[in-house]
């Protein structure tokens, strides 16, 4: 329960594009 803090930190931009 890090890397999902962290990848939303890192780069939410790509989260919302792989969604």
């Amino acid at each position: 329960m890090g890397i999902s803090v962290q990848t939303f930190h890192h780069a939410p931009a790509a989260v919302h594009k792989r969604h």
